[in-house]
């Protein structure tokens, strides 16, 4: 007989410090204004201005992509995620899902989970894929952006929205942070 135990959560999550979020309208309250990145933890949402001044250190390693959707009632979003980054997208599962993705970050010392959907973020992660193009997930270094402007995209039926640039500053070594957990490493060698 041996000894064994299991000092995991059951999801294998790192402790995450909150979640980053990013809006182009505002919240409601007016505590948040447009064109805003913002951190949620504990049912609180503050403004992000760190990611202007210091940016943050975004883990590509552990990037998925997937389709997102708010069902109401006070559930989280329902995610279907992709097989790969560099696959083929899984069929929209209905059509209040929308494209999105989840990708660690760290702030100083904290860690953030940065998991939304819609068209602002995912211009804003295109933007952040081709200025990592070169991104080697076996060099230890990860991108350190920093949020510098936003652009505003219009649609065809006269809609727009305002889309967050976040320009790579340099390559950084990889927080001790975010090597914690390797249970759940997320996609290996992600190619943009």
């Amino acid at each position: 007989m041996s000894f064994e135990i299991n000092l995991q959560s059951d999801d294998n999550a790192l402790p995450i410090d909150g979640f980053i979020g990013y809006t182009s309208q505002g919240s409601q309250d007016g505590e948040i204004p447009r064109a805003s990145f913002y951190i949620s933890s504990e049912g609180q949402k503050t403004l992000f201005d760190e990611i202007k001044k210091d940016g943050i250190v975004i883990d590509l390693t552990t990037l998925k992509t997937g389709w997102g959707a708010y069902l109401g009632n006070g559930q989280p979003t329902d995610w279907k995620w992709n097989d790969s980054i560099k696959g083929p997208w899984i069929e929209q599962p209905g059509e209040e899902y929308k494209r999105g993705f989840s990708v660690l970050c760290m702030s100083g010392t904290k860690l953030l989970n940065w998991t939304q959907n819609g068209v602002a973020v995912m211009e804003a992660l295109l933007l952040i894929s081709q200025q990592c193009a070169d991104f080697d997930p076996d060099s230890g270094k990860l991108p350190l952006m920093k949020f510098t402007k936003v652009e505003t995209k219009k649609f065809k039926n006269g809609n727009s929205t305002s889309v967050p640039v976040l320009t790579l500053d340099k390559y950084v070594d990889r927080p001790f942070a975010l090597d914690l957990d390797k249970k759940d490493e997320g996609v290996k060698n992600p190619e943009f």
